[in-house]
């Protein structure tokens, strides 16, 4: 995360430091709702300058993402497979689901894939099948990696509509990592690895 001086002196600096004490509330009470609904009004206030910022977009769509779902149906979203087929994820009879979003050309998703290969006994011991993905528009480009890489858990990119479970859960950081319990209710959201895993001790 970018990190703001505290102390501005100009209007533009102060709008940055407002913009990251938002995101630092939305990391905080990312699992209290509540809490949430008071960033609504706030955000609804802000002049245009200010929500034309890429970051004002970026906590504005986590939030409204994370108000509006706090389940997440697998069944219910068209995913593509690696041979350009339709399909739909299915979890099983998992105790939780790790949802891995990422894209091609990210390189702490990169990174993080190398570290799921040898978690995989790990999470099969944990009964927690990962699903990743994508975010790429294209699919040959993400085809092409994945022939180039041995990914040995469900890769799924997105389908070429507008509404897709990326744009539904207002995801806009990569990578995101959320947690499902079985039932599909979303325990737990965050951009790191380390942490998602935590949540399974």
């Amino acid at each position: 995360m970018v990190s703001y001086p505290f102390f501005a002196t100009d209007h533009r600096n102060i709008k940055f430091v407002a913009l990251n004490i938002g995101s630092r509330y939305l990391n905080i009470h990312q699992y209290n709702k509540l809490k949430l609904y008071a960033l609504l009004p706030l955000i609804a206030r802000q002049d245009d300058e200010l929500k034309k910022q890429f970051d004002f977009s970026i906590l504005n769509d986590r939030l409204q993402g994370i108000i509006k779902n706090n389940i997440v149906t697998l069944p219910g979203f068209e995913l593509i497979d690696p041979g350009n087929k339709t399909v739909y994820a299915v979890a099983g009879k998992a105790d939780f689901v790790i949802l891995d979003f990422w894209f091609v050309g990210c390189l702490p998703c990169i990174e993080d894939h190398k570290k799921i290969m040898e978690l995989l006994p790990y999470l099969k011991q944990k009964k927690t099948p990962l699903i990743s993905i994508s975010n790429d528009d294209s699919y040959e480009k993400w085809k092409d990696y994945l022939e180039n890489h041995i990914y040995s858990w469900p890769q799924y990119k997105k389908p070429s509509t507008a509404e897709n479970i990326i744009s539904h859960l207002g995801i806009s950081i990569y990578p995101t990592y959320i947690l499902l319990d079985k039932d599909g209710r979303i325990l737990y959201s965050t951009y790191f690895l380390d942490n998602v895993l935590k949540q399974l001790n």
